[in-house]
């Protein structure tokens, strides 16, 4: 028995604790119908005054059609506004008894949509679908749809021959690699032997390019076999830079206009173009 009293207890303290919640709600709700009443009367005088403010001035640029304004008025009586729901709804002390349990998921709906709206991130776009208006917001919720970035200019990777050359009568070109070589002093001769003396069964090819300083630059290519080797900050003096090589493309003019002016105007030869090629 005395388990059933503490029991009933805490159940009343939670009966009051719901009711009282209740009746913050409708509080709340009753302020909140005085204030759009009060929004509306003043929308609707603001109206009438503007409405009244374009008649004046349209009879004071035409005054010959004050009579025409007038006849209209007479003819065609004003209609009511009509009052919103939300004041209707919100003014029946029956339809005030609103439970917790319906009002309180509403706002966590409108959270998750906000927070769904603004953690959107550079690959992956949410599109929401707001809410109906009047009894369709109880029963169905709005729907998500994830849309993916595509990469539509991914390119299949070429596959590498491995056949056996005892097999076949066929032969293939070495793959060489070429990087950048530039901030040099010395000559295209001592860069050749230098290489020469690092790697002598390389076959290597040395170009000079057009500087724009006073330094010197070069395009050095090399087998793949050699080229970790002479790809290293080891093997080159201070100050020397290096960087893998990047074979930029030209630009084609769409017009024959531009190709005749191109090839008229002598314009200087651009920057890291070869000048002297010398292969061993």
């Amino acid at each position: 028995m005395h388990a059933l009293r503490s029991e009933m207890s805490v159940l009343r303290e939670l009966l009051n604790k719901a009711v009282s919640l209740i009746s913050s709600h409708e509080e709340k709700l009753a302020n909140y119908a005085f204030q759009v009443e009060q929004l509306n009367k003043r929308l609707e005088e603001h109206e009438k005054c503007g409405v009244q403010f374009n008649d004046i001035s349209r009879m004071q640029d035409n005054p010959t059609s004050l009579s025409n304004v007038t006849e209209a008025t007479v003819q065609q009586p004003r209609r009511k506004p009509q009052p919103k729901r939300q004041a209707k709804k919100v003014d029946n002390d029956q339809e005030s008894h609103l439970s917790p349990q319906l009002d309180i998921p509403r706002v966590e709906q409108v959270q998750v949509v906000s927070e769904k709206q603004t953690s959107d991130g550079s690959d992956i776009v949410v599109v929401s679908q707001g809410p109906s208006s009047g009894a369709e917001n109880d029963h169905c919720d709005g729907e998500w749809t994830v849309v993916k970035k595509r990469n539509s200019r991914q390119r299949p990777s070429p596959l590498c021959g491995t056949a056996d050359p005892g097999t076949i009568n066929l032969k293939a070109v070495e793959i060489r690699k070429y990087f950048h070589l530039w901030n040099m002093a010395s000559g295209v001769d001592d860069v050749r032997q230098y290489i020469t003396h690092l790697c002598p069964a390389a076959n290597i090819s040395v170009d000079e390019l057009t500087t724009r300083g006073d330094y010197k630059s070069y395009k050095i290519g090399v087998t793949d076999v050699f080229y970790d080797i002479l790809y290293s900050a080891d093997v080159w003096p201070v100050n020397a830079k290096i960087k893998p090589w990047i074979n930029y493309r030209k630009r084609i003019s769409n017009t024959k206009t531009n190709d005749t002016a191109n090839m008229s105007s002598g314009q200087p030869l651009p920057f890291r173009q070869p000048t002297a090629s010398q292969q061993i």
